[in-house]
């Protein structure tokens, strides 16, 4: 049986206040809730963050105060959601790896399946993004990522238990 994810308009109520954040990618619809027995309807909202279809959040509080002070603290939540996000991209891209492959050499690693399986790689040439790679009589080209301060290439390819050369074991 295939899932149909419902659309956003689905879970905004008729007659719902679109209310956005300035400084983050959520929005909150602001309603009021009749079918809960009160005469001017009980206030109610629906968080949601970025493109998501499905709502983050979706109360009904006793206040209009108490309603303008939770969604405060969804759009806060969100806004140091970002926030850190960025940090973490901007530490990712500023990463600098103490240990680079080095052209001539042969590095070598373990399939991850069968322990009596070795590998062997020569790089032939690089760039800073890189690795022109040999292995028997085939050369190919490969990316290089930094994890930990050291360069690793996945010579065959991402995959599931695929093999990585790491510029600190060669051999």
């Amino acid at each position: 049986m295939k899932h149909f994810p419902l659309p956003r308009e689905f879970y905004i109520p008729r007659g719902a206040v679109k209310v956005s954040d300035r400084h983050s990618d959520a929005v909150a619809y602001l309603y009021p809730c009749r079918n809960a027995g009160w005469s001017n309807g009980k206030p109610a909202a629906v968080v949601f963050y970025g493109q998501q279809s499905k709502p983050v959040a979706r109360h009904y509080y006793l206040t209009e105060a108490q309603r303008e002070t939770e969604i405060t603290k969804h759009f806060k939540a969100r806004q140091d959601h970002i926030a850190r996000k960025e940090t973490h991209v901007a530490e990712r891209k500023a990463a600098a790896a103490t240990k680079l492959f080095d052209v001539g050499k042969t590095y070598s690693t373990r399939s991850a399946c069968d322990w009596d399986t070795v590998y062997s790689f020569e790089i032939v040439s690089r760039t800073a993004k890189r690795l022109t790679i040999r292995e028997r009589n085939e050369t190919y080209k490969r990316g290089i990522y930094v994890y930990e301060g050291v360069e690793h290439c996945k010579p065959h390819g991402t995959y599931s238990m695929c093999a990585v050369i790491s510029a600190d074991r060669n051999g």
